[in-house]
């Protein structure tokens, strides 16, 4: 439960996700790709809604329709003191 508490957190502040999107993520949400001038190897998040039926009573959403977004984020590994 702090790994994951801790992660969210660190999502949040990081990226600069609000909390809909968060709650949004799913695991494909993550891609990468070689960047065509560096060859260096990036990763974003793909914020968008999704298609599935959501069962919570306040089912989360990005803030506009046209808040569909790709957020940059780094390829190093953050650490978590246990």
């Amino acid at each position: 439960m702090r790994v994951r508490n801790w992660l969210i957190v660190n999502v949040l502040l990081l990226a600069g996700l609000r909390r809909g999107e968060l709650m949004l993520l799913e695991c494909r949400a993550l891609k990468s790709d070689i960047d065509a001038d560096t060859g260096d190897l990036i990763y974003w998040l793909d914020v968008t809604t999704t298609t599935e039926l959501d069962p919570r009573h306040s089912a989360p959403s990005i803030k506009t329709a046209p808040s569909h977004r790709q957020v940059p984020v780094s390829g190093t590994p953050l650490q978590h003191d246990r």
